[in-house]
Order: C-alpha cells, then sequence, then structure tokens
C-alpha cells in the first residue's frame, strides 16, 4: 500500500495532508488509509479535522483511470465501500474541515463550474482551449 496521507494531531487540532504525487485519486487502498486515520482521530484527543492535499492541489476524485478496467465485484466492491467511507466521513462525530487552495476559481470560467468542479469531466487539450480555460500560475 502506498503511503498517501500523512496526518499529525498538535493542540487539538488534527490534521491530514494528502499526497501521493500525483492526482490523490480515490480508490480502495485510499478509502482503507482514510479509515486507518479517521480511527486514529477518534482515538487521539483533537477536538477537529483538517484535511489538505500538498499545496496547490487537493484531490483528482475518484480514479478514473482504475476503475473502468475493474471486474465488475471489484467494482461494486469499491464504490461500496467509497461511498461507506464518504458517509463516515460526512457523519463523523468531530468536526471535518476540507482545505483547498481554491484555485478553480481563477482557472476555470464560471459557465463550466458545474461541469467540470462539481462533476469532474475530464477534458482534451482542444476541449480546454475552446472553453477558455488557463493554468492559474
Amino acid at each position: 500500500m502506498t503511503q498517501r496521507m500523512n496526518y499529525q494531531q498538535k493542540d487539538g487540532l488534527g490534521r491530514l495532508t494528502l499526497d501521493d504525487g500525483k492526482a490523490n485519486a480515490m480508490q480502495l487502498d485510499w478509502c482503507n488509509q482514510l479509515n486507518q486515520v479517521l480511527d486514529e482521530v477518534e482515538r487521539d484527543n483533537c477536538h477537529a479535522l483538517v484535511i489538505e492535499g500538498r499545496p496547490g492541489f487537493f484531490s483528482g476524485g475518484l480514479d478514473l483511470k482504475v476503475l473502468p478496467l475493474l471486474p465488475p465485484d471489484e467494482l461494486r466492491k469499491t464504490t461500496e465501500h467509497f461511498v461507506n467511507t464518504m458517509r463516515r466521513l460526512f457523519l463523523f462525530p468531530k468536526p471535518v474541515i476540507g482545505a483547498s487552495a481554491g484555485l478553480c476559481q481563477y482557472a476555470i470560467p464560471q459557465p463550466h463550474h458545474t461541469e467540470l468542479i462539481l462533476h469532474g469531466r475530464i477534458l482534451t487539450a482542444h476541449q480546454t482551449h475552446t472553453r477558455g480555460i488557463t493554468h492559474p500560475s
């Protein structure tokens, strides 16, 4: 299992940093690691958990390169585990804060926010150009 998460607790605040060096894409291993961290957060004396990505990048969401290649039973297992992990996160007994750099508001024009941010649509270079999307500098 690749180490993708670093959890530290200091002065009553838990801090989880996601960084796999790539897209911080979510798949079965990711869910297992997050659940291990949540177990630790429940046991320790922190009052809240902050989840952040590496500077400039939070997460690319579900791993769309891996999921389509999974056999149906593995896909079902992975998606059910993901849903259960997200349910646990949203119903967690301590406050959970997602800290994101917020660069999307500058890089993605407003008319495309729903399509690209909420739905996580992946675009080709040409599609990116025709929508006026720029790389934040």
